[in-house]
């Protein structure tokens, strides 16, 4: 939760950077047609908070066309190139029984199916829902962004990292995703849920961590976080905003996300392609904390665990 100098200078950054006339829409009470438009002004990927300092995300090639003021409502604030933040997605990785987290999944229909980037991601975590235990990923991982249909099958690996001596197969049926919102209109989760074929077939540990435990956690800034992904393995990192809003690139489509974390990596990128829907954990539980949905080449971007959590009535597996 923001303190109220954190929300009001947050809010104040908004109204420097964000789209003109988005902004001029809203005050008219015309709200037709919004969404169409990106959320912040050209060079600015993101606003975000680090305790007492206020982070402002400038796109690297434009950078030096944006005049950023020293603070907001007493915040300092500080420049942070970025390359763009996109979705993480990529192909590899092998075919595990039973399956563990952290290892490569991907809806069965084509990557070429989509037409926002999608397709192989990493299987985040169990969950136990309403309807029965599920695997946690992202929606651009098994829903496609939006395009695939409820009862699709979902694959490990995924159908872009099969082979013929590796065939991918079905282990999960998707049963629900938070739709991703486009344009200007606000996102605070990349998720999916699919119901496990075989309730044996998948267990809770994820790679070279162990079962999660319970209960999640907030970030916090500095925290100490791990995650294990299809394509960069074991990372470990730190959380450097607790409240990111941004605009995040899925091939050509924007989608502007609010209340995300940022980590950083400690030796190096926490996360690459093909890590999208990752569980971010803290790393003296482990305790959940996000899912990595995004990233550029220095900063991942994940979702509080809690808002998926709520949004699908659902409880981490540990056992």
């Amino acid at each position: 939760m923001l303190n109220a100098q954190q929300a009001a200078a947050k809010e104040a950054a908004h109204r420097q950077f964000d789209y003109p006339s988005r902004l001029a829409a809203e005050e008219r009470g015309y709200i037709e047609g919004r969404d169409k438009l990106p959320r912040f002004r050209h060079g600015v990927a993101g606003i975000g908070i680090a305790g007492d300092v206020l982070r402002i995300y400038v796109l690297e090639d434009l950078a030096g066309e944006l005049e950023i003021p020293a603070e907001f409502e007493g915040l300092r604030t500080e420049r942070v190139l970025t390359t763009g933040f996109h979705d993480l997605v990529a192909p590899r990785q092998t075919r595990l029984s039973p399956t563990p987290c952290g290892v490569s999944i991907g809806n069965a229909k084509p990557v070429g199916h989509s037409p926002v980037t999608a397709g192989t991601g990493t299987l985040g975590c169990l969950i136990d829902t309403p309807g029965g235990r599920c695997i946690l990923s992202n929606n651009h991982v098994l829903a496609l962004s939006n395009t695939a249909n409820l009862g699709d099958h979902v694959l490990q690996p995924s159908p872009s990292d099969g082979s013929s001596s590796n065939p991918p197969t079905r282990i999960a049926t998707l049963t629900d995703f938070e739709p991703l919102r486009f344009g200007s209109a606000v996102n605070r989760m990349d998720a999916a849920i699919a119901a496990l074929d075989e309730i044996d077939s998948a267990i809770p540990d994820i790679m070279t961590i162990g079962p999660p435990a319970n209960p999640p956690v907030a970030p916090f800034l500095g925290q100490s976080v791990v995650k294990h992904g299809r394509t960069t393995g074991l990372t470990f990192g730190s959380v450097a905003d607790t409240s990111f809003d941004g605009n995040v690139n899925y091939d050509g489509a924007i989608a502007y996300f609010e209340d995300q974390i940022v980590v950083v990596g400690d030796t190096g990128p926490f996360s690459d392609r093909g890590d999208s829907g990752s569980l971010i954990l803290d790393t003296s539980g482990p305790h959940p904390v996000g899912l990595l949905f995004a990233g550029d080449d220095s900063q991942s971007i994940a979702n509080p665990i809690q808002f998926i959590l709520n949004r699908f009535g659902a409880t981490v597996a540990v056992t």
